[in-house]
């Protein structure tokens, strides 16, 4: 298995276990994300895996820009850390696991919000 895809399977496990619902695009559509995700606070987010010196293409960074604008969360990822803070998963104060509440992610530990950033 490449690094891609392990990294891509690793990433998916780790969302679903923190409560997301998590579609995984397969083909070959020039721009597309590799994720596409609900999050436990309800809100859409699509995120692209990158391993070694992969970058986005210029498709892709308008595709995260279009998913931002439009509300969602959207972001390139190198790790399962990476996802989990860009889907506000894990606090990016603290480190701390945040939790779903009144429509919006918070750590219970040092009171960030997502909802306030």
């Amino acid at each position: 298995m490449g690094s891609h895809t392990n990294l891509k399977r690793r990433v998916m496990v780790a969302l679903r276990k923190a409560g997301c619902l998590v579609t995984s695009y397969n083909g070959s559509i020039a721009g597309v994300l590799d994720l596409f995700i609900c999050t436990p606070s309800g809100r859409y987010a699509e995120l692209d895996i990158k391993v070694g010196r992969d970058k986005l293409s210029k498709l892709q960074q308008h595709r995260i820009k279009t998913v931002e604008a439009s509300g969602g969360l959207a972001a390139e990822v190198r790790s399962v850390r990476d996802a989990m803070t860009a889907l506000h998963l894990t606090c990016p104060n603290c480190g701390g696991a945040t939790r779903a509440a009144s429509g919006c992610m918070e750590c219970p530990a040092c009171g960030w919000s997502a909802c306030e950033v």
